[in-house]
């Protein structure tokens, strides 16, 4: 029973202390990213081409046209013409001499401004060849008839701007590299990942700097080549990632490769080291195509009807598009930069082009009132504030808003500004997940609650006051030690008999009087001064506002490394607000506010205090509180685990 009890026990503290682990992980793990809104096509156009016009399997884009070559038998080549017209297209047909048969492959060097098709398959005496194709006047001529290296099919090919790269899908396979000046062979490889020779080179391009090549053995694989020396490493692809697709994309530090088999994987390829990631799409068809766009990875998969599959290689979020009854079967994609071309492989083939809706909503801000009924922008009473929000495409999903350096909270209806001056931000996010860029607006509103305070009439004095003495002698440049003898010898140079006392003159009123300044730290809303508190905040130009008599003046010192005297006038209604207008230094400050009643020779006077501190400081110091409350709560499960543990050994000792 004792054992029993014991294995119990241990039980117990291993629950508690994984409760206590989840219970730590709630505050620090991530969340998971979801799938993104599918894309939003918009100005679609099919085009089914001519008989014969079928099997695409080549396809790019060079000097304003699209460019597709068939796998027939001979092979064709159709050029389109008017991108927005896809019906206007001019078709080459090659020669049926064996030679010229299936178009695999297209590669367009902007130096010699030529198309190079490499064909499929060796004719006669098992030759492969490569044609020069001018994109202009569709001319074509024979520069590549190779038996020896590159015999055999499917070879893919890529330029670097002087060599032509081809890879054959033999085994083993091969590259093969020919000087584009008169297309002789200057050196070839034999892909080996060192232990054994690759088989079926399906795909070649180039990044500016190596060559990539992808091979559809099982598994696949994928090298990269050096095309100085051709020397080159090799990684293989795990069991049951097999037939990689001739189109891959290269996206920064990385390959993206598309596999024709059925689970739809897409295998992302680390260029430095090539390290493997496997990305899920959801799709349980062959790929045949990756691409990118400058923004987005786009995948072709065979269902019936086609799918897109779009991913984002900042996130790896992956959305998709299924098109319409018919148009089954995507095999290759392309960009003119503004839209987006796909095709069918289908017999006569199908191409389409589409763009994208990538336009975010517009929101505006509307205010009621419209326009600020108080002095120099400021409202009052708090206005009601609308957003709305239009979207030509997918149309709106959420509007968000925040004030000033708040949470986003999510729009649902209109709402009232709060008190002094604040900033909101605000946007809205379309049903596909294009976002608005934040958008802001200023909206000050003066609604300070009065205080009660005594106004006490002046000391009348011709005896200068320190104040004064420092002021003169600042304006007139009077030595600080000159000033010194100057307040020793007031007493003989300004006889008492001219002073009037405060208590000889002294009389009470009682007025409104309030003083609040924009707390931009915490609570971001204005809030009052009070002379026994220390105001902090970050913004080094404040304002600071109130309400008071009507039309008084407003007397302003705010004491600095250089101190700032300045005034400003309350309006009919007793509103008053003062901008500084040059950034005051970090640290501590005093604030002077004397108000002098218009219509008598009252006044009185307040002195507060405020601190400006970096906003970092200030927001790393209120991280850190935050997370020694939570520290603190998840503490409390420690003396918690400990009273359950306590209680249980002794049930658990009763019964043994």
């Amino acid at each position: 029973m004792a054992k029993r009890g014991l294995r119990k026990l241990i039980v117990l503290v291993l629950n508690i202390i994984l409760i206590t682990i989840l219970g730590f992980g709630f505050f620090i793990l991530p969340k998971k990213v979801q799938a993104a809104a599918s894309p939003q096509i918009i100005n679609k156009q099919t085009q089914t081409l001519a008989a014969g016009e079928s099997y695409i399997h080549s396809f790019i884009y060079a000097k304003g046209y699209i460019f597709a070559g068939t796998r027939t038998y001979p092979a064709k080549i159709m050029r389109f013409n008017n991108l927005d017209d896809l019906s206007d297209y001019t078709t080459t047909t090659f020669p049926n001499d064996g030679l010229h048969n299936p178009a695999e492959s297209m590669v367009y060097d902007a130096g010699k401004d030529k198309i190079y098709i490499a064909f499929n398959y060796g004719g006669p005496g098992d030759k492969v060849v490569v044609t020069e194709f001018d994109p202009d006047d569709l001319t074509y001529t024979d520069v590549i008839a190779d038996a020896t290296e590159i015999s055999g099919s499917s070879p893919g090919i890529t330029t670097d701007g002087t060599s032509l790269y081809i890879i054959t899908y033999r085994n083993p396979s091969k590259i093969i590299k020919y000087s584009l000046a008169d297309f002789t062979k200057t050196s070839s490889l034999t892909i080996n990942d060192g232990a054994e020779n690759k088989s079926n080179g399906h795909s070649l391009q180039y990044d500016g700097t190596n060559l990539y090549a992808t091979g559809i053995s099982s598994p696949a694989w994928a090298a990269k080549i050096d095309p100085s020396d051709l020397s080159h490493t090799v990684a293989n692809f795990q069991a049951g990632d097999n037939i990689a697709t001739d189109d891959f994309a290269i996206v920064g530090d990385y390959l993206y490769v598309g596999l024709e088999t059925t689970n739809g994987i897409i295998v992302r390829v680390k260029k430095s080291d090539l390290s493997l990631e496997r990305i899920d799409t959801g799709q349980s068809v062959a790929n045949y195509a990756v691409y990118y766009d400058n923004e987005y990875i786009w995948a072709a998969y065979a269902s019936s009807p086609g799918t897109l599959v779009r991913i984002n290689p900042s996130t790896l979020e992956v959305s998709s598009y299924t098109f319409d009854t018919g148009e089954n079967v995507l095999n290759e994609i392309v960009s003119d930069g503004q839209k987006l071309f796909v095709t069918c492989w289908l017999n006569p083939a199908k191409v389409m082009s589409f763009n994208i809706d990538t336009v975010a909503p517009t929101t505006t801000v509307s205010l009621n009132p419209p326009v600020p009924d108080g002095d120099n922008g400021f409202y009052r009473s708090s206005p009601t504030i609308t957003l709305s929000a239009i979207d030509t495409g997918a149309g709106v999903d959420k509007t968000y808003y925040q004030w000033n350096n708040n949470s986003y909270q999510e729009y649902s209806s209109s709402f009232f500004a709060p008190g002094g001056i604040h900033t909101l931000y605000y946007y809205s996010v379309d049903n596909i997940g294009n976002t608005e860029t934040v958008k802001s607006s200023t909206i000050k509103t003066n609604t300070s609650s009065p205080i009660a305070i005594t106004l006490i009439p002046p000391v009348v004095s011709t005896v200068p006051s320190d104040e004064v003495l420092e002021d003169i002698s600042e304006e007139m440049g009077i030595p600080d030690s000159l000033t010194s003898i100057i307040r020793r010898l007031q007493p003989y140079i300004f006889p008492d008999n001219n002073i009037s006392t405060l208590e000889e003159k002294q009389e009470k009123k009682e007025i409104d009087f309030s003083i609040s300044v924009l707390d931009n730290l915490l609570e971001n809303k204005q809030i009052i001064l009070e002379e026994d508190r220390t105001i902090q905040f970050y913004t080094q130009t404040p304002l600071f506002s109130g309400k008071t008599i009507d039309n008084a003046l407003i007397e302003i010192t705010i004491n600095s490394s250089k101190k700032i005297k300045d005034s400003t006038e309350a309006n009919e209604e007793g509103f008053w607000h003062y901008q500084v207008q040059n950034p005051l230094e970090y640290g501590n400050h005093t604030i002077k506010i004397v108000i002098n009643d218009p219509e008598s020779d009252l006044f009185d006077e307040r002195t507060y205090k405020f601190k400006i501190v970096p906003k970092v400081a200030l927001e790393s110091e209120v991280v850190e509180n935050q997370k020694q409350s939570q520290i603190k709560w998840l503490w409390l499960l420690v003396p918690l685990g400990l009273l359950i543990i306590y209680f249980t050994y002794r049930k658990l000792s009763k019964k043994s």
